[in-house]
C-alpha cells in the first residue's frame, strides 16, 4: 500500500533578521560545536507515524534549530517547530541524541493507547530478530550488557530559562550552550513518551546525556506522562530550569532516578521511581539514588538556588548494595546549598543507607532551621510535609562532608519531625518494594486520608500546576488513579514494546513500506515488524533543522 508519508514543512514567516554566533562576554562557545548563522525565520514539520525515523548518524545526533551557539538571542535564532504524531518510533546509536536547541520546540505528544517510544537501534533491531543493520555503528552485539543501557544518549532539550552558572552555559558532552533570562521560555510540549536504553557516553569522557535531559528548560514547557527506562545514567536531570512535570516515570536507571542542580525552580507532581536491583549480580547492576539535588558544585550558594517543588513521589528502592561506583546506594541526597520543598510523598530504602542525607554547611542553612550545628526545625526553603519514611536501617545521616561541620542522624530526624503529619517507620510498615502503588501493610499506616489535604500542606493555597490530593504518593491506595497503566514499561505488569499506532496516518491500517521517505529524511530500508505486524521505511534525519530546510 503507498500511503502518504509527507513531512510537512511549512515556513510560517520570515522574521526580523539578525546574525547570530557572535561571542559572549565569557566566550563560552562549546568548541564541538559548529557555528549557525540565524535568521530569525520559523517553520514547522510533521514526523508522520507511518515511518520509524532513526538520528542523524554519530556525534551529536541532530539538532532541532540553531540556538545552541552562543550570543543568540530569541531574536535571531531560528524558531524550528518539529511535530511528532503519536504512535512514532525514533531510534538512535551510540553518541546520538534529539537536541531541541533554545528557540526552537519540539512537540512529542503520544497518547495512552500510543505512547511515542525511543529507542536504540540494537534494541530495536534485536527485537524485530534482525542479525544485522545498514548502519555501521550497529553490530549485533549489546556492548554496554545483557540489559541495554547506554545504547543512545536521549533526549535533550536547551531553553532560554535561568542557570545560576550564567548565560550560554556549556552543556554536558559539548553539545552546546544553553541558558538565558526568560525563565517562562517554551520549548515545546511532551507527553506520552516512553525513553529508554539511553545515557551513552557523548564525547568518550564520561560525559552523558540522560534519558530526558533539560538545559534551562522554561515554564512555558508542557511535559506530562513522560517514562525514562533503564538508562545508563539518570532518569531526567535538569540544569537550571523551571518547568512543570506531570505524571513522570523512571525505572531501573543505573544512576540517578531524579537528578537537578544550577539553580533548578520547577515543579513535579505525580512521580514514580522505581530503582533496579542487583539480581545477585554484585556491583553495578543497582541504580545510585532516586534523588540526587545539588544548588552548584562550585558555589553552593549561587543564585537563583535551586527550590523545586515535589508533590505525591513514590519512591522505591531495589534490593541489593552497590551502586555503579561501588558504593552503597542511598534514598534520597541533597547536598551543595540547594532547597527543595516535598508533599505528600513516601520513601522506601530497603537497602543499608540512609531514606534521606542532608549534607553540607550551605544546604543546611538554606533548609533547616537554626542552620549549622543547631537543628531546630524546617524552613520555607527546606520542607518535608506529609512524608512517610520506610527504611531498613535509618531515617537520615551522617553527614561526613569536607565543610568542617558534621550533622549525624537525630539532626535529620529533629529536622523531619518538626513538620506535621510526617511519620517514619523504620522497616515496620511493610512495605513492598515490587508494588508500584507502595501500599504498607493492613493496620500499619493510612496513607489515603482527608487530613493529607495537599492544599492545607502547601499553606492553604496550591501551587501552581498542582492538583488536589488527600493522599500520600503517587496513586491513591484505593487504585481508582492508576495513571502508569497502558504505555508504560515494566510497570504494573505493562510489558508493551512498542506497536504501529492505532490512528493518525496509519489510521489503523496495516503498514506496508514503499521505499519513500520525507523530504528531508534518507530512505535506509523497508523492515518487516515482528508477529506479521506489516512493513515500515525507516528514515534517517539530517544532522540539523533549520529555517533554511522548508
Amino acid at each position: 500500500m503507498n500511503r502518504s508519508k509527507t513531512l510537512l514543512a511549512l515556513a510560517i514567516s520570515a522574521a526580523i533578521a539578525a546574525t547570530a554566533g557572535c561571542s559572549s562576554d565569557s566566550g563560552t562557545t562549546a568548541a564541538t560545536t559548529p557555528t549557525v548563522t540565524g535568521t530569525g525565520a520559523a517553520a514547522e514539520l510533521t514526523l508522520s507515524n507511518d515511518n520509524i525515523y532513526t538520528l542523524a548518524a554519530g556525534f551529536p545526533g541532530t539538532y532541532i534549530g540553531n540556538g545552541e551557539t552562543a550570543g543568540v538571542t530569541s531574536d535571531s535564532v531560528d524558531k524550528v517547530t518539529i511535530n511528532v504524531e503519536p504512535g512514532t518510533l525514533v531510534l538512535g546509536s551510540a553518541q546520538e541524541a534529539l537536541i531541541a536547541t533554545r528557540g526552537s520546540k519540539i512537540n512529542i505528544n503520544g497518547t495512552a493507547a500510543d505512547p511515542v517510544v525511543m529507542g536504540s537501534r540494537k534494541w530495536f533491531n534485536s527485537w524485530v530478530a534482525k542479525t544485522a543493520y545498514t548502519d555501521t555503528d550497529y553490530d549485533g552485539v549489546n556492548d554496554i550488557g545483557e540489559n541495554g543501557l547506554g545504547e543512545w544518549a536521549g533526549l535533550a532539550l536547551m531553553g532560554f530559562a535561568q542557570s545560576n552558572e550564567g548565560v550560554d552555559v556549556i552543556a554536558e558532552g559539548g553539545i552546546g550552550n544553553y541558558a538565558g533570562v526568560d525563565d517562562a521560555d517554551s520549548s515545546g510540549s511532551i507527553s506520552y513518551v516512553v525513553i529508554r536504553g539511553a545515557g551513552n557516553d557523548l564525547d568518550g569522557n564520561g560525559n552523558e546525556l540522560n534519558g530526558f535531559t533539560l538545559f534551562g528548560v522554561g515554564s512555558g514547557t508542557a511535559i506530562d506522562h513522560v517514562q525514562s527506562h533503564r538508562g545508563l545514567d539518570d532518569g531526567i536531570e535538569h540544569f537550571g530550569s523551571t518547568d512543570h512535570i506531570s505524571y513522570f516515570v523512571a525505572t531501573d536507571n543505573r544512576d540517578d532516578s531524579f537528578d537537578w542542580g544550577q539553580g533548578y525552580r520547577g515543579s513535579v507532581q505525580f512521580a514514580l521511581l522505581k530503582q533496579s536491583s542487583d539480581g545477585g549480580s554484585g556491583a553495578g547492576s543497582v541504580s545510585d539514588r532516586m534523588i540526587e539535588a545539588d544548588n552548584d558544585k562550585a558555589n553552593p550558594e549561587a543564585t537563583p538556588v535551586s527550590l523545586p517543588t515535589l508533590a505525591n513521589f513514590s519512591m522505591i528502592s531495589g534490593t541489593g548494595v552497590l551502586n555503579k561506583d561501588g558504593k552503597a546506594s542511598e534514598g534520597v541526597l541533597m547536598r551543595r546549598g540547594t532547597g527543595f520543598k516535598l508533599y505528600n510523598s513516601v520513601i522506601t530504602q530497603e537497602r543499608a543507607k540512609e531514606c534521606i542525607e542532608i549534607d553540607g554547611d550551605a544546604t543546611f542553612t538554606e533548609v533547616a532551621q537554626g542552620g549549622t550545628g543547631s537543628i531546630t526545625g524546617q524552613t520555607a526553603n527546606g520542607l518535608a510535609v506529609n512524608v512517610v519514611l520506610n527504611c531498613q536501617t535509618k531515617d537520615g545521616s551522617d553527614d561526613t562532608d569536607s565543610d568542617g561541620t558534621i550533622f549525624n542522624d537525630a539532626d535529620i530526624i529533629t529536622w523531619f519531625d518538626s513538620s506535621a503529619n510526617n511519620v517514619r517507620g523504620g522497616s515496620d510498615f511493610g512495605f513492598d518494594a515490587d508494588a508500584v502503588t507502595t501500599v504498607p501493610a493492613e493496620g500499619t499506616v493510612d496513607m489515603q486520608d482527608t487530613n493529607f489535604s495537599l492544599t492545607v500542606a502547601m499553606g492553604g493555597t496550591l501551587a501552581p500546576n498542582f492538583v488536589e490530593t488527600d493522599y500520600i504518593g503517587a496513586f491513591p491506595q484505593d487504585s481508582s488513579n492508576n495513571w502508569t497503566d497502558g504505555w508504560t514499561i515494566n510497570v504494573n505488569g505493562n510489558v508493551t514494546v512498542w506497536q504501529p499506532a492505532a490512528g493518525g496516518t496509519l489510521a489503523g491500517a496495516t503498514p506496508t513500506g514503499d521505499g519513500s521517505c520525507p523530504t528531508g529524511t534518507t530512505f535506509i530500508e523497508t523492515v518487516d515488524l515482528p508477529n506479521g505486524a506489516g512493513q515500515m521505511d525507516v528514515c534517517q534525519l539530517q544532522r540539523r533543522y533549520d529555517a533554511g530546510d522548508f
